[in-house]
């Protein structure tokens, strides 16, 4: 877990040293080896959220630098990181919609180790990975369009970013850093418990615009969204709140998108 956060803070930190506090180093107290660090250097900050604008023209500036240091142009990340505590799939793939796909599977496993067994889950799951998927993530890719991965922080909620007491600059900590659809980034931004919401997607879009097809972007948003309740699901057992918008969202995305990919075209032969 500690050797993954210091991986995807460097090179973060690479690409964006004045966003993202370098990393000094990472490793195991002597004195008891189950337990481990991630040395930083220390940055003054205020515990508020940055304006909107200077947010997420640095998110957006990121995004965008960060394509030139893909050198594999796949999904994932060299070593395995973590959301807090919960490993991510980080496994290189070619292609986004099968890369997230695996993601989302590995994300529902942890979450049903945690939790007993979900009819609802389970009888939405396989419509939700074979038909909304391909979807709503394989036309980001065909018919003559393409994706370029980008490095995304990962974890991007109010309490991993602040202001640097200096500059008055965004900065953004705690990564759990992936190659990924630069709006995976903002899957956390749609929930209604955090600080980052509508305002900041609007603005991000300013800097970096909607990935075509564009008028798939509101569902695509929600089902990147599914992470942002499946981790936290997983992190809270005493709670079935999480899992409640888990099952809320799978609902609303495979009602409408039933005949899976092959809608896409039919949608295509009505207009």
């Amino acid at each position: 877990m500690a050797q993954g956060e210091y991986e995807g803070v460097k090179l973060l930190h690479s690409i964006s040293p004045d966003l993202v506090p370098g990393p000094i180093g990472v490793g195991t107290y002597e004195t008891d080896e189950n337990l481990h660090f991630v040395l930083s250097h220390f940055v003054d900050m205020y515990d508020e959220v940055p304006d909107v604008v200077d947010f997420c023209k640095s998110i957006a500036d990121l995004h965008h630098r960060s394509m030139d240091y893909s050198l594999n142009a796949k999904y994932g990340f060299g070593v395995t990181t973590c959301n807090e505590t919960i490993p991510q799939h980080t496994r290189w793939t070619l292609s986004w919609e099968l890369f997230f796909t695996e993601a989302l599977k590995d994300a529902f496993r942890l979450e049903e180790q945690v939790h007993e067994p979900s009819p609802d889950i389970s009888g939405m799951l396989p419509a939700l990975c074979e038909k909304v998927c391909p979807r709503l993530l394989r036309p980001l890719e065909t018919e003559g369009r393409t994706l370029r991965p980008c490095l995304v922080h990962g974890d991007l909620w109010d309490g991993n970013v602040a202001v640097h007491a200096k500059t008055d600059k965004p900065i953004i900590f705690d990564a759990s850093a992936l190659w990924a659809h630069n709006e995976y980034e903002l899957h956390i931004w749609r929930a209604a418990r955090y600080k980052l919401r509508k305002a900041f997607v609007k603005e991000y879009f300013n800097h970096f615009p909607i990935s075509p097809p564009e008028h798939d972007w509101r569902d695509r948003h929600l089902l990147y969204s599914l992470v942002a309740d499946l981790h936290p699901s997983t992190l809270f057992k005493r709670t079935n709140r999480f899992r409640d918008l888990v099952i809320r969202s799978m609902q609303e995305l495979v009602e409408k998108f039933p005949n899976g990919y092959e809608g896409t075209a039919k949608r295509k032969d009505n207009e």
